[in-house]
């Protein structure tokens, strides 16, 4: 018989070959739809100003804002770095096909990893902004779907305080996403 040492090492080549390859696949992270966008504090305030123009200017009280990538991601990341413990940076927002995708680095209990966030926009009847969290990639983890539907409360909860009706005076109506823009309609309640 065989001492039971030589045997040893057969044990570890599927172990710390299951390692290695699970040391590759945490390398890989999603990809951005298009180049890196710059982050701007002009850009940050165009985004402003066309909110504040539109309303000032609502023709039948009638407004349609429509933003770029660079506006968007500018105001995002301008606004998340106001807040010391803001789980995302180096935030990118992509306008795509129907969808919003943020992306960035996230850090969760410690712990910083490429991060992607799919996002539907739509309106409620009340006449703000829905948002709907289709997908989350935390490195190379999906995120739960449990985690995307509280994830979305809270954010449908900030964002109905920064762009619904009662900060905007605005009721939205629709949304639209393409080609690295977003519009936004409703109308003016005076």
């Amino acid at each position: 018989m065989y001492p039971a040492a030589r045997y040893r090492p057969l044990y570890l080549v599927p172990i710390l070959l299951s390692l290695a390859a699970l040391a590759c696949s945490l390398g890989k992270t999603p990809s951005p739809p298009a180049s890196p966008i710059p982050v701007s504090t002009e850009a940050a305030g165009e985004l402003e100003d066309l909110w504040k123009s539109a309303i000032e200017n609502a023709e039948n009280g009638q407004v349609t804002v429509v933003m770029t990538e660079e506006q968007v991601t500018s105001y995002v990341a301008l606004k998340l770095a106001e807040e010391p413990d803001a789980p995302f940076q180096d935030v990118q927002v992509f306008l795509r096909d129907g969808k919003m995708t943020l992306q960035g680095n996230a850090t969760i209990r410690g712990l910083t990893a490429p991060a992607q966030v799919v996002l539907s926009v739509s309106t409620t009847s009340e006449g703000r902004l829905q948002i709907d969290i289709d997908e989350a990639d935390f490195g190379p983890l999906p995120v739960p779907r449990s985690m995307l539907e509280s994830l979305s409360d809270g954010l449908n909860e900030l964002i109905s305080g920064e762009i619904g009706p009662q900060a905007t005076g605005v009721r939205i109506t629709s949304v639209a996403i393409a080609d690295g823009q977003m519009a936004i309609s409703g109308t003016v309640s005076r």
